[in-house]
């Protein structure tokens, strides 16, 4: 799960995505800062991948920032 994160009226919410593979199709995960998970579904990785890199821009362009990956 990638997570970005943004301040606002002193509290900082956050938006995750992961992408993942399920059942035999590409699955794309989204966590809006309000906690309610979305899936969408992909035929193939490629345009799964292309989705979450449209994600991450728009929410860059937006102010949000990518947290620090931890293993």
């Amino acid at each position: 799960m990638l997570w970005f994160t943004k301040k606002r009226a002193d509290r900082f919410h956050r938006v995750g995505f992961d992408c993942g593979r399920k059942n035999g199709t590409y699955v794309l995960t989204v966590v809006d800062a309000d906690g309610a998970e979305t899936l969408t579904t992909f035929r193939d990785e490629a345009a799964m991948v292309a989705e979450a890199v449209r994600l991450q821009l728009d929410l860059e362009s937006l102010g949000w920032s990518a947290l620090a990956r931890t293993t």
